[in-house]
């Protein structure tokens, strides 16, 4: 929030490509800051995700899928982040008819779930879905739900569980679990680019979510670059020159989707063909990247419902 000011004030373009939050969007589009954009889609997207996974399990009957009554209970962690999203969850799922049954927050360094959970399983609930940035928290949540007896129940939980300490901690009770995040590798796009076969011939270890958007970042102000005439114009424009060859470039196949700018400088989100939410289903301790099927690498293993 304090980096774009002075980013602008000194006419430098910038990309910010891990930041979810909507207010650097808001404080953008205020403060008329036309040389900053921001890749990564809002919290927003979230709960968008959740809808149209759930929709689609529903539709392809996945999984413990599909149900009748539609119920659902909703686990949020204390903060700003996982209340804000536990908050537009509500309004997602009301557009595709399902029941919040409960709400419940947890505390940030809560570990045990297990009263929480033996009161949700009263209601019956067909989904039960969490927010939690703490690994101890959200892994002993699916750890203590897969021992309190619910039958026919899936486990759903947002970024939590993307964490490897997390599922470390859950172990193999978190087999089946589905998590959502943000903004991710995808290696159909990364492959397509040459990018991952680079990775991998330079390296031993794994190419991160965190490097596969940092290469995006890169790649995206190359192609922008590339669009003036010469590097000198590039060099000496203005930020509304900037903004202008940004806005008017055709889409950038990145590491995490395909970016395109939006008038408000946010990059579109929310569908295969932009950039979605990645879901993940966990086996064996392992991320499976299962969701959208257009992007994804593998496909649901029903074998643990």
């Amino acid at each position: 929030m304090t980096t774009i000011d002075v980013t602008n004030q000194h006419d430098v373009p910038q990309i910010i490509d891990e930041a979810v939050s909507s207010e650097i969007v808001k404080k953008i589009n205020n403060n008329n800051l036309t040389n900053v954009f921001k890749t990564t889609p809002p919290s927003e997207a979230y709960a968008v995700g959740w809808r149209q996974l759930i929709s689609q399990f529903q539709k392809q009957k996945i999984g413990y899928f599909p149900y009748q009554k539609k119920r659902i209970a909703l686990i949020g962690e204390d903060t700003s982040y996982g209340l804000s999203i536990m908050d537009l969850m509500k309004g997602e799922l009301k557009k595709i008819g399902w029941n919040v049954i409960s709400e419940d927050e947890v505390g940030l360094d809560e570990t045990d779930f297990t009263s929480l959970l033996a009161r949700i399983k009263e209601n019956n609930p067909d989904i039960v879905w969490g927010v939690q940035t703490s690994s101890s928290g959200a892994g002993n949540l699916a750890k203590q739900f897969a021992g309190a007896g619910f039958e026919n129940t899936h486990f759903f939980h947002n970024y939590g569980l993307t964490i490897e300490q997390a599922r470390q901690t859950a172990g193999n009770a978190a087999n089946g679990a589905i998590t959502l995040l943000n903004a991710g590798r995808v290696d159909k796009l990364l492959k397509q680019q040459g990018a991952l076969q680079a990775w991998n011939e330079k390296h031993d270890a794994q190419m991160t979510g965190s490097a596969a958007l940092s290469y995006q970042n890169i790649k995206l102000i190359a192609e922008y670059a590339r669009s003036f005439d010469d590097l000198e114009t590039f060099r000496s424009a203005s930020n509304d020159q900037w903004a202008k060859h940004v806005l008017n470039h055709d889409p950038v196949e990145g590491g995490s989707g395909y970016i395109k700018f939006q008038q408000n400088h946010q990059a579109a989100w929310g569908s295969p063909k932009t950039q979605s939410a990645l879901g993940y289903q966990i086996i064996n301790g392992n991320l499976n990247f299962v969701w959208p099927p257009e992007l994804a690498a593998k496909q649901i293993d029903g074998s643990v419902y």
